[in-house]
């Protein structure tokens, strides 16, 4: 039976004055919490990356008519495989948590960073392509996360209207790709791109 862990037991765990246990973390056995959390984490990566498989074929509508069979199963096959990477990610995440406290016994910052370099191993089940977009997307995260660090250590000052800039700046890095050099982005962004930008 699994506990409720307590603010107070959280930050116990960590000092190493509590010592922590799968049976602190989850119901049931390791091997069947796995396959739980697989099947959750493969159910709601269903549900979003479904639309963002299939709504950008409405762009593609001509191809669709031309070859439906095979479009359908190409949209398919990306849903299922970036599914499949969240799922396995999921899957890493909780293996490692319950590797980690059965080997050591407790739960620290080690662990933390141990799960987030293990889980990128999932990523490499997309194409090289979409692990490229995988990566624009997390950076500006990664971006954001360490300058909210260093702001808290009071290592840089906050920038009047930073995120104003930072807008602009991403805007007319999309605005040059697309002027003048239009073969960097994807086809069918490239046909968002003209809607609003026009065409070159």
């Amino acid at each position: 039976m699994s506990m409720e862990l307590t603010p107070d037991h959280i930050q116990k765990i960590a000092a190493g004055i509590l010592p922590a246990s799968c049976e602190m973390l989850h119901n049931g056995s390791c091997i069947e919490n796995w396959l739980k959390n697989f099947m959750l984490g493969f159910k709601f990566g269903m549900k979003f990356y479904f639309p963002l498989h299939f709504m950008p074929l409405i762009l593609r509508y001509k191809q669709v008519l031309k070859k439906p069979l095979e479009t359908l199963r190409t949209a398919l096959k990306g849903c299922v495989r970036s599914t499949m990477v969240l799922a396995v990610m999921v899957l890493i995440g909780k293996m490692t948590v319950c590797g980690y406290v059965r080997t050591v016994g407790t739960m620290d910052s080690k662990l933390m960073v141990l799960s987030a370099a293990l889980i990128n191993v999932s990523a490499f089940i997309e194409t090289p392509a979409r692990i490229s977009e995988m990566a624009m997307y997390v950076l500006p995260r990664f971006f954001d996360a360490i300058w909210k660090f260093l702001k808290r250590r009071g290592l840089v000052v906050n920038l009047p209207y930073g995120q104003v800039i930072l807008f602009c700046m991403a805007m007319a890095a999309i605005m040059y790709s697309h002027n003048k050099e239009p073969d960097n982005i994807k086809p069918m962004y490239r046909k968002v791109c003209d809607k609003f930008f026009g065409e070159n």
